[in-house]
């Protein structure tokens, strides 16, 4: 070891700042008028004792961004357009963090400050929303519904998350977005309650299949979500692949064990999308093009995947017996033809046991 390089010491320098941001996490949550400038004062002095804690640099530089924000508000009156306006602010917020290192940088201790922060500015946006004051057309309105619901999510009460994102559900019942944070606040309220997360997979899933890409990362706090984003990054993709390729791996490793036979409507619907992705791939130079095998080839996989369930659901009504095994065997040889094409997808792919069940019928 080098002289006079005490690692002691900088672990305890590390420990001791870790102390501070957890005490500046709990002010935020707090609820006092002066939390944001205590956690200031908290985040600043952990870097004082550990000047490289990524943890702190990434609270303080959260809570410094939103305190310029939130100034900006601070002389309007309580309404839905200030408390809308204040929820409307995180998309910019998400433009920052991706600025300063994006999604797939943030660890646990970055993400645990990021919770404590959304959790003072969802107080803060519930507060301005004067709920009390909204009128019945304003009730009705599932933008403000959804945005409702988001706070409370933010706070941790999934249970009034849920009131207000399933209301909102009603009037906008395909809003991806929005079907991505029913899922998820069902799965933290599954986690909370050790109840199962069956009904939250299920949502998870049509949201994939609806469009990976307005899955929001920073705003899903699930273990559930965290852990196949996780599982897909373990793969090597990288930013948007990420969230693309989540149903793909997620349907293989037996995230989602629930099969389901698909209304006509829907099968129909989802027929046509395959056939638009399979006409897309081909023009883009098939599975082994960049762009085919960034975005087209995991949507495509994740369509062949609900069409061989619904095949397999269905299998035993009368009307599908006789074409069914066809149908199942000509999906698994477009499965194969596409794998065999890309540079991601190992070729014991098709070996998963996911598909023995489909080439046992």
């Amino acid at each position: 070891m080098e002289e006079g390089f005490d690692v002691g010491g900088r672990d305890a320098g590390r420990n001791i700042a870790m102390t501070f941001i957890r005490e500046g996490e709990d002010v935020l949550r707090s609820g006092r008028p002066s939390a944001p400038l205590e956690a200031r004062r908290l985040f600043e002095e952990a870097l004082n004792r550990d000047y490289g804690n990524s943890a702190a640099k990434f609270a303080l530089k959260s809570l410094l961004w939103w305190q310029r924000r939130l100034e900006g508000y601070a002389l309007l009156a309580r309404s839905p357009d200030k408390g809308g306006a204040i929820v409307g602010e995180w998309k910019g917020f998400y433009r920052f963090l991706n600025d300063i290192g994006g999604a797939d940088g943030i660890d646990d201790a970055e993400w645990d400050a990021l919770r404590a922060v959304r959790h003072w500015v969802s107080a803060s946006a519930l507060e301005a929303f004067d709920y009390n004051a909204l009128n019945p057309s304003q009730s009705g309105d599932w933008g403000i519904q959804f945005k409702l619901g988001l706070c409370y999510k933010g706070l941790g009460d999934y249970e009034n998350a849920l009131v207000f994102l399933d209301t909102a559900a009603g009037f906008k019942q395909d809003n991806v977005p929005l079907l991505f944070e029913r899922a998820d606040v069902k799965a933290l309220a599954a986690e909370s309650d050790a109840r199962s997360d069956g009904e939250a997979r299920l949502i998870f899933r049509e949201a994939f299949l609806a469009g990976s890409e307005e899955a929001c990362v920073y705003s899903m706090e699930s273990a559930f979500f965290r852990g196949l984003y996780h599982a897909a990054a373990e793969r090597g993709y990288e930013g948007d692949e990420i969230l693309e390729w989540i149903p793909v791996w997620g349907t293989l490793l037996g995230a989602f064990p629930l099969k389901r036979e698909l209304s006509q409507i829907k099968l129909g619907k989802l027929k046509a999308r395959v056939f638009e992705l399979e006409n897309e791939l081909k023009a883009e130079g098939g599975p082994g093009s960049r762009n085919g095998e960034r975005k087209l080839v995991p949507r495509l996989l994740n369509g062949y995947f609900w069409l061989l369930e619904h095949y397999e659901a269905s299998r035993q009504r009368e009307e599908s017996r006789q074409d069914g095994p066809r149908l199942v065997e000509e999906t698994l040889l477009k499965i194969e033809w596409t794998c065999s094409g890309t540079r991601s997808l190992p070729e014991q792919i098709m070996r998963s046991p996911y598909f023995a069940g489909f080439r046992g019928n």
